[in-house]
């Protein structure tokens, strides 16, 4: 059976590449006064970017609120993608769909800021490496 491009670039890994996750808290602090409409502010709170040169694991940066407000979400991604982009084009590792849309969701929360691109260059495990060995 030929091995799947995907496969393969895992193979020879990049110069640098970004391990991200996302913890995020849902609309659970809603406070009901707008019941039956739904309130509360689903968001991120934290974001773990490790960093690989060559394959090797070289340090790690969180970025984390100070409050539950979307001044502070806005304040930890732009520091992310700050911290990123000293390597734009090192792929992003994540797993399966979560980082993306949490982050499309805090683009569309935060009216699509210029500084956060639309596309970044997202890399899944999930489906690369476990679901294509499957």
């Amino acid at each position: 059976m030929p091995e799947r491009a995907e496969l393969r670039a895992w193979r020879a890994p990049p110069a640098v590449e970004y391990v991200v996750d996302f913890e995020t808290v849902s609309n659970l602090d809603d406070d009901f006064s707008t019941f039956p409409s739904m309130g509360g502010l689903p968001m991120i709170f934290m974001i773990g970017c490790g960093t690989l040169q060559r394959g090797v694991w070289t340090s790690f940066k969180h970025f984390t609120v100070n409050g539950l407000t979307k001044d502070e979400e806005s304040r930890i991604v732009d520091a992310w993608l700050a911290h990123v982009r000293a390597h734009p084009d090192a792929p992003i590792l994540h797993w399966s769909r979560a980082e993306k849309d949490m982050y499309a969701a805090a683009r569309r929360r935060h009216g699509h800021p210029a500084a956060w691109p639309e596309e970044l260059p997202w890399r899944d495990a999930c489906v690369t490496l476990f679901r294509h060995l499957a």
